[in-house]
């Protein structure tokens, strides 16, 4: 059996994404959730640090693609935590 993939919309008002509906897609089933830190397509910034304590609160490990950013220590650190 594959794994199920599922995707978070963006918000209609302020193209940033979901993270209620984010929320009620991780379950104790969830066991990895990737992400895109900034996206140069979409061009916003995902809260990293948020999405990491959503998935390791159902201990679920985290995949992120960082780019140069910012934040890129703290997401390591989320990251590193949890392990």
């Amino acid at each position: 059996m594959f794994p199920r993939r599922r995707f978070v919309e963006l918000t209609k008002d302020t193209q940033e994404l979901d993270m209620q509906q984010l929320a009620d897609l991780i379950s104790s089933r969830t066991k990895l959730v990737t992400l895109v830190h900034i996206s140069n397509m979409l061009g916003c910034v995902a809260p990293a640090h948020r999405i990491v304590e959503i998935a390791h609160s159902v201990g679920a490990k985290v995949c992120a693609f960082v780019s140069v950013g910012v934040q890129v220590e703290q997401i390591l650190d989320s990251c590193r935590m949890a392990s």
